[in-house]
């Protein structure tokens, strides 16, 4: 249910903000058929370049924002956790995840930077809708952390054997 009502209110802020920022939205009375076609044209060159925003917006969200997150969220308060507690023998876990976040923050905020250029409001608007896509995936995907186990064993090297003794037998 939660995947369906995800779906349903990206595609209602897509059609939102499509309908919003669109061109004018009625046909222009005075110019008749030519004026009609004309009207159409400019909606569906509107709709394809807010299509390629809409794309961008959600790469650049699952590319960076969500990784940034993960790391922020997760990974870093787990590896800051088990080091005051002993399980790891270095902070360097709890700083990598910290410089990988930080990473994937200034990558998102690059690209972003590099996008802002001559294009047009259509773009700008469907790469806003994509953006938030995006989050809804991440939403719709779940925030669980991922195990301690998985995590202890993506940075074994920084174990402390006698407080995980598993850790061994899982190499």
């Amino acid at each position: 249910m939660r995947i369906v009502l995800a779906r349903a209110f990206t595609f209602l802020t897509a059609l939102l903000l499509l309908g919003y920022a669109g061109p004018e939205a009625k046909i222009p009375d005075a110019g008749g058929y030519s004026a009609s076609i004309e009207w159409g044209l400019q909606w569906i060159e509107y709709m394809g370049v807010f299509a390629v925003g809409w794309g961008t917006g959600v790469l650049i969200w699952m590319s960076t924002a969500h990784q940034a997150l993960r790391c922020f969220l997760f990974d870093l308060p787990q590896g800051w956790t088990l080091w005051q507690h002993g399980v790891l023998t270095s902070v360097i876990p709890a700083s990598k995840y910290l410089a990988g976040g930080l990473l994937f923050l200034g990558t998102g905020a690059v690209l972003a930077w590099y996008l802002m250029g001559p294009w047009s409001q259509a773009f700008y608007v469907g790469l806003l809708a994509g953006g938030i896509a995006g989050a809804i995936w991440s939403l719709e995907k779940g925030w669980e952390g991922q195990a301690l186990v998985d995590f202890l064993l993506r940075n074994r090297r920084y174990v402390d054997e006698d407080k995980v003794p598993m850790i061994r037998f899982l190499e």
